[in-house]
């Protein structure tokens, strides 16, 4: 994206992107939309819309992924059409979910998680080991150890599989 010139309209990403080698760290793909906006702001060029294409479902990691600035969500279980229609909607101006997000009863537990914590929950949700999480974040075991406490503390829940289900 630095070498773009000129920048795409829109960018379609993953959630999870693995350097192809199962023994190194999956990368989260939703870090790029920040990394993005900073590229952006740097060449003082426009913001390309995001579209999230995945094949997680949970309505936390699409929440997440339009809290840090996509504009569409869609599962990689969806038709060509529907991947279509968040384009359009894109382009457009207006945002899209192929997800149904629970908003109306939204865990109010979620809101009192710090940022750091919303992305280690996210990470958990993708099935990471803490030792790959601590890897992927620039932490300790331990400090990731300490974040889940937190949030299991949070979100009332005892367990990594309880947080995955939620």
């Amino acid at each position: 994206m630095k070498e773009l010139d000129p920048l795409p309209q829109i960018v379609i990403l993953d959630i999870s992107m693995g350097s192809g080698k199962q023994s190194a760290v999956q990368e989260d793909g939703l870090t790029f939309i920040p990394e993005l906006k900073k590229i952006c702001k740097e060449r003082k060029a426009p913001m390309p819309d995001v579209l999230v294409c995945s094949m997680y479902e949970d309505p936390f990691l699409v929440q997440r992924a339009m809290d840090l600035g996509a504009k569409a969500y869609v599962a990689k279980s969806a038709v060509a059409e529907e991947i279509t229609a968040a384009i359009d909607a894109i382009l457009a101006g207006e945002t899209y979910t192929s997800v149904k997000v629970k908003t109306q009863n939204k865990n109010k537990t979620f809101l009192a998680l710090t940022r750091r914590e919303s992305e280690i929950v996210s990470l958990v949700k993708q099935s990471l080991t803490n030792q790959q999480i601590a890897k992927m974040l620039g932490l300790s075991n331990r400090t990731v150890e300490n974040h889940l406490q937190s949030i299991y503390e949070k979100t009332g829940v005892a367990s990594r599989e309880k947080l995955i289900s939620l």
